[in-house]
């Protein structure tokens, strides 16, 4: 800068600022304390405390406090403490130095802001513009630059009398502890202890700012919402559930809802329950303990019937196993059965086969031997077949002879006929008829005579003898005779 027509001056923060802006940071309070105190005697009619006057300052602490390094030029010659910056323009018969470029210290630079990871500050000018930022990130403030301050509810219950201020703004993982009083539905008194969680969400982070007092805000919602559902409970209900209507309350659909401040209620816990009617605390106190007496000796006869479970659990267990090993050695029998069993198998199939084998051979030789009957029985039924025909020649022949000899005698009859029916009929008697039958018998007529030659023969010597001579005569023709 021209000194003739600028000066370098050094900010000097307040108290607040310094205990807001830099949280337990005693020496910054300190130095500006100092710079307060030097404003107050500096000689000229500035506002502002320059940098020559704060380097020219005796007051520098023995830990450094007051740098002396920063941007400035030195052109005074009046004082061997002077800094790097004049803080007045003086015209001198000696030798001026140069200017120079000084790192800046600690304190000799503007104000520098660190935010964290996770927290947020909005930063004002004198004009009002306002912009948040999202650390981590490290700010260097304007002269007229300053920090949005937040007025915080403290205490149990929140209230707005005991206030904590600060400039940063934790965007996630808010764990705001309250407590409030409730009235159930039979108007019995119970104090109750919470852990609300708060984040901060959107795209517009001013919005997180609109509320000096974020946590006032919560935790009157968050009053406002549990009261009403506590109402609609008995003492009992809420003692036996007490975190679902809570969570409910404050979590659920019918919840409180900070969409303009950005404001979103993540999780509530309930710490504490307690009535403050000491009648009413007495005979809860004793139902409870009755409850719990009940429920330890249920939880014994629990924990005895899970004894016996694992008992029999046990025993069934060694009962398996005893199954298993039963099982086992049922399944070795059954494969040595099946081992034998198949040995069996193929010794009889073994046996089978030799049978089938012997089968075959014996139908084989039975076959040969079938054959060779067959063969037999074909020429023995040629030989019989031709001895037939022979004999049925022979009886052919036979009857041939037969039928000629037949055909022979009944020639004979018929041309006997006449005459030897006279004859008959002239004997007239049945002794002749008889000895004429007899002697006409078939045997000696197939003895080679004719009939008149057996009855001329046998009535030869009788008077009947010339008659059957006659007959005969006339009845044989004579190729007959020959």
């Amino acid at each position: 800068p021209d000194p003739r027509e600028e000066v370098i001056v050094r900010r000097v923060l307040e108290d607040r600022e310094c205990a807001l802006w830099y949280p337990g940071n005693d020496e910054a309070r300190r130095y500006n304390g100092e710079l307060r105190q030097l404003s107050r005697r500096k000689p000229s009619t500035r506002s502002a405390v320059t940098e020559g006057e704060a380097a020219r300052s005796k007051r520098v602490s023995k830990a450094g406090v007051i740098a002396r390094g920063g941007f400035g030029d030195v052109s005074t010659v009046h004082s061997a403490a002077s800094g790097l910056v004049a803080d007045e323009w003086m015209r001198a018969a000696t030798f001026s130095e140069p200017r120079t470029l000084t790192l800046a210290t600690k304190y000799a630079g503007v104000p520098t802001i660190r935010v964290w990871s996770g927290y947020a500050v909005m930063v004002v000018t004198k004009t009002g513009e306002r912009r948040v930022e999202i650390g981590p990130k490290t700010l260097l403030l304007e002269y007229d630059e300053s920090l949005e301050v937040l007025s915080l509810s403290t205490g149990l219950p929140k209230t707005s009398s005991a206030r904590e201020e600060t400039v940063y703004l934790k965007v996630a993982g808010n764990r705001i502890l309250d407590q409030l009083l409730v009235r159930t539905r039979e108007h019995v008194l119970a104090s109750l202890r919470l852990a609300v969680t708060v984040d901060f969400v959107g795209e517009d982070p001013s919005k997180w700012f609109r509320a000096d007092d974020f946590v006032g805000l919560v935790t009157q919602a968050v009053h406002r919402r549990v009261s009403e559902r506590a109402r609609t409970l008995t003492i009992d209900q809420l003692y036996a559930e007490p975190v679902a209507p809570v969570r409910d309350a404050v979590l659920g659909e019918s919840g409180p809802r900070f969409d303009d401040h950005g404001i979103v209620l993540r999780d509530v816990e309930l710490l504490e329950l307690s009535v403050e009617d000491r009648e009413v605390a007495a005979l809860i106190e004793q139902q409870r303990s009755a409850s719990i007496a009940a429920a330890v000796e249920l939880e014994r006869d629990r924990e005895r019937l899970a004894a016996t479970r694992a008992q029999l659990a046990i025993a069934r267990e060694r009962s398996e196993a005893e199954a298993e090993n039963e099982r086992f050695d049922a399944q070795l029998a059954h494969e040595q059965v099946a081992r034998e069993l198949a040995l069996t198998t193929a010794r009889s199939e073994a046996s089978i086969a030799q049978l089938t084998k012997k089968r075959e051979e014996q139908e084989a030789l039975d076959s040969v031997a079938d054959s060779r009957q067959q063969a037999a029985l074909a020429r023995q039924r040629r030989a019989a077949e031709t001895s037939l025909a022979y004999q049925k020649a022979e009886v052919e022949l036979e009857l041939s002879k037969l039928s000629a000899m037949t055909d022979a005698a009944v020639a004979r009859f018929t041309a006997a006929q006449g005459p030897l029916a006279e004859a008959i009929t002239m004997l007239g008697n049945q002794q002749v008829l008889a000895t004429v039958a007899e002697a006409v018998s078939a045997q000696r007529l197939f003895g080679g005579k004719n009939v008149a030659d057996v009855v001329g023969s046998l009535f030869e010597g009788t008077r009947l003898s010339g008659v059957f001579a006659r007959v005969q005569r006339r009845a044989v023709p004579a190729d007959v005779e020959e």
